[in-house]
């Protein structure tokens, strides 16, 4: 008999879970926008666009019509795999909290952080290349010299 499988969002399925994390829904929320401008913007997007939605309208209405019945027999063995992988869902939310940042911080700390280390590996290559330069440049000073 298998384990009952608890997770600490009741009655949501790993894909409702997974749109619901702000870092996910805001992406996906941009990817709609820049779709959107895509068409918008350029009459062959927009006929390749929706040429391309009404192809996906009826493949989706085709296979869900052919899934029903098989959705149904295997309706607990999908439970499961649902639960487990709400599980595991739990474990990476709690080790990967930028999940919960939605994607516009999630680039500017990102973009910041590269800045920073951009400007310190610049400024430590500009120290390596001054005190060579000021070391060649230099006289050394002579053991013979009395001084």
């Amino acid at each position: 008999m298998a384990e009952e499988v608890h997770t600490s969002v009741e009655n949501k399925s790993v894909v409702q879970r997974l749109y619901s994390l702000p870092l996910l829904s805001s992406a996906g929320g941009e990817l709609v926008l820049a779709y959107k401008h895509g068409k918008e913007s350029r009459p062959i997007l927009r006929s390749l666009g929706n040429v391309a939605e009404q192809g996906i309208v009826v493949v989706t209405a085709i296979a869900s019509s052919g899934f029903k019945p098989i959705a149904r027999i295997l309706h607990p063995q999908i439970e499961f795999v649902d639960k487990l992988a709400c599980r595991g869902l739990d474990v990476v939310e709690a080790k990967v909290p930028i999940l919960h940042q939605p994607a516009k911080k999630v680039l500017a700390d990102t973009k910041e952080h590269a800045s920073i280390t951009l400007q310190s590996t610049q400024n430590q290559k500009v120290k390596s290349m001054m005190k060579r330069k000021l070391w060649n440049h230099a006289p050394l000073p002579s053991p013979f010299t009395v001084g």
